[in-house]
């Protein structure tokens, strides 16, 4: 019985090539896909013009969405999430409530920081991963 020599790749096939870049340019179409339908998405005030901008569009398979995405979404801060984030600690919440919040599904817990930057600790829920 011989045994060959393996040889690696000098060169990629344009299929193997493109499926990295396919998946670079599809994931951030997927997280605003997921997420404009949220009720932070659709809520949110730093989201209108975006929303505006999206009206029409097909946010999972246009990929001009994520063009659209950086010209209309500002940076945002801890401050533009926290009314929803102090959703969970406000009053007693039915699960259906805090369902899709931020991000789809419910948070599988909810993380404080240390707060070395300021005088509070800042809460942030965790949501699963698809």
């Amino acid at each position: 019985m011989s045994t060959s020599a393996v040889r690696p790749l000098s060169t990629l096939s344009s299929e193997l090539k493109a499926a990295p870049q396919e998946r670079v340019e599809r994931r951030p179409r997927d997280i605003v896909g997921a997420n404009i339908t949220t009720y932070y998405g659709i809520s949110a005030g730093c989201l209108s013009l975006f929303r505006q901008v999206i009206a029409g569009k097909d946010v999972n398979e246009d990929p001009t969405i994520i063009i659209d995405f950086h010209r209309a979404v500002p940076i945002t801060d801890y401050e533009s999430y926290n009314p929803f984030i102090t959703k969970v600690f406000g009053r007693p919440y039915k699960q259906s409530e805090l369902e899709n919040l931020l991000a789809p599904s419910q948070p599988s817990f909810i993380g404080i920081t240390s707060s070395t930057t300021g005088n509070n600790s800042t809460l942030f829920p965790r949501y699963p991963r698809e």
